[in-house]
């Protein structure tokens, strides 16, 4: 294969690019512009070697054809591809109908490429117009949201600026308007536009998730099983007659873990304090409710009090009692552990109770199967420290949950 050292740097780096945004899109699940931007990083790298082809066979090999097809179909397709792109990143500039008319001038020229390539291949300059009008488009796009504010318009502005200007060098460069001993710059400038639309991606995908963990912690704070609040209530009017100071009891506890759970939904952080209390006022409430077959038994250092994200632990607690203990006849014991060791403060959930096989034991964390607790506990521990909760577990035995909080993080 007749490759040049800059074809090879080339399609290395558009290699790269090409399997990050196909990654992106199909392990994330993400937006639709990584998909066009794989897309677009694919058929750059097959011009490229099949324009170093080109220049190096003859006319009258069988494979000559195809190649001038390939050739000419990416070289009109490459810039609509970038409009659509343009407009991708920013849906709220409403020029469709534009991107629309631009897609039917190039399915027509598409079908005359494919069915008279020898003859475009000279009039190949006809089309240099329409790739203006593309990248002008395009332009105006960015310039568009650019003056509307739009996220990461500025952005695009400077990579769109630096793609045009490498254009437009080359093309005075190609026309001897002008002399230049860098030679042509479009290719870098083209890898300085998918380098910045990287780095957007990335961003993007990360304040997705952001968002979606802050919608789904949202939905953990406001979270009231109606069981339990019903329970609950029915609980505290039974003992209000035959013990009213109990009843007066619950009633605090159950203040405090409505308080815990309503907390201020801006709040990420909460302190180690408050998160147990709002485990003990929960545990409390089901104590009585399960007419003390859940004996719970508390190991804490005193010291331990750090910043950690609210409703860190308390799903895993909820979760020990509902899926643990409670379907157990005999009830069971739970154990809070939360010990200092060495950099790290470590908690531990601990319960006898009815345990888990292996296929559940791997399923876990999947939502759907126990909630969105324990998936989303999972999840933030990821995003904050870089942890994940361990979990053994026994059938008929009983379950350990382990939280990891590094103390420089907390």
């Amino acid at each position: 294969m007749f490759l040049t050292s800059l074809a090879w740097f080339l399609i290395g780096a558009l290699s790269i690019l090409f399997l990050y945004f196909i990654t992106f899109y199909f392990t994330k699940k993400s937006e639709t512009y990584n998909l066009l931007l794989s897309i677009g990083c694919l058929a750059s790298i097959i011009r490229i070697i099949t324009y170093n082809v080109l220049d190096n066979i003859d006319s009258s090999y069988s494979y000559y054809r195809l190649a001038v097809i390939i050739i000419q179909l990416t070289f009109i397709w490459g810039p609509c591809l970038y409009v659509i792109l343009a407009k991708t990143f920013f849906v709220k500039i409403k020029t469709w109908k534009v991107v629309e008319i631009f897609l039917a001038v190039n399915l027509i020229i598409s079908i005359f490429i494919i069915f008279f390539p020898e003859q475009n291949i000279y009039y190949g300059f006809l089309y240099d117009y329409l790739i203006i009008a593309y990248i002008l488009f395009a332009t105006y796009i960015f310039i568009a949201a650019l003056i509307k504010k739009e996220p990461y318009s500025i952005s695009f502005f400077i990579a769109n600026s630096v793609f045009v200007i490498g254009i437009v060098h080359d093309v005075l460069l190609g026309s001897y308007i002008i002399k230049s001993n860098v030679g042509e710059i479009f290719a870098y400038s083209y890898l300085f536009y998918l380098y910045i639309a990287s780095v957007v991606s990335a961003k993007k995908q990360v304040y997705a998730d952001k968002k979606r963990l802050e919608s789904e912690l949202n939905f953990l704070h406001a979270q009231i099983q109606p069981h339990f609040l019903y329970n609950t209530i029915n609980t505290i009017i039974a003992y209000s007659r035959k013990d009213p100071e109990k009843a007066r009891e619950l009633l605090i506890e159950l203040s405090t873990y409505l308080r815990g759970k309503f907390k201020n939904q801006k709040e990420i952080y909460t302190s180690l304090k408050d998160e147990i209390a709002l485990i003990k006022s929960y545990l409390t409430i089901e104590q009585v409710r399960f007419e003390d077959r859940i004996s719970v038994e508390y190991d804490i250092d005193e010291d331990c009090n750090i910043l950690i994200p609210c409703l860190i632990l308390q799903p895993i607690v909820e979760n020990a009692v509902k899926h643990g203990l409670a379907p157990k006849k005999d009830g069971g014991h739970l154990k809070i552990s939360i010990k200092k060791a060495q950099n790290t403060v470590v908690a531990k959930i601990i319960d006898d109770g009815v345990g888990m096989d292996s296929d559940k034991l791997n399923n876990i964390f999947v939502d759907g199967n126990d909630g969105i607790g324990l998936s989303n506990t999972n999840e933030r521990l990821k995003q904050h420290y870089g942890t994940e909760i361990v979990v053994k577990s026994e059938k008929g035995i009983g379950s350990e949950f382990t939280v990891t909080i590094p103390l420089k993080r907390g």
